[in-house]
Order: C-alpha cells, then sequence, then structure tokens
C-alpha cells in the first residue's frame, strides 16, 4: 500500500480535530477509490473514441445551451 501525504487548510483541520471519531484516513481513502474507479471507466468508454477535445466542447456548449433554454422555459 502506498502513503500519500497532504496539506489541508488550517479551517479544515481544526473542524476534522474536532471529530475524532471520524477515521479521516479510511474516509480519504474511500473517497479516492470511488474518484479512481470513475476516471477507470470514463477511461474505458473512451478508450476507442475518435472524438477530439474540439468535439468534446461544442457538444458540451450545445447541451448546456438546450439545458438552458429547457429550464429557462420552466
Amino acid at each position: 500500500m502506498s502513503t500519500l501525504t497532504i496539506e489541508l487548510p488550517s479551517d479544515v483541520s481544526r473542524i476534522m480535530e474536532k471529530h475524532p471519531d471520524i477515521n479521516w484516513s479510511v474516509l480519504a481513502q474511500q473517497s479516492l477509490l470511488e474518484y479512481v474507479r470513475k476516471l477507470e471507466l470514463a477511461d474505458q468508454l473512451t478508450e476507442h473514441s475518435e472524438l477530439t477535445d474540439d468535439d468534446v466542447m461544442e457538444i458540451d456548449e450545445r447541451i448546456k445551451e438546450g439545458l438552458a433554454r429547457r429550464y429557462k422555459l420552466l
């Protein structure tokens, strides 16, 4: 198993110290594992994609514009 050292803002550290009942290491491990699994899934889904970054950005903008129009009408 690897070790990861992170720096936290002092306000976050103070809040964490108020909750010693929480295993912050396990929580961080679980959060990182969930994020890594999502990255792996995204990698698998896009492995054979021929879309360029510009294509993706264009699709993203079209979706956002459509959603903005839809919810503006509601």
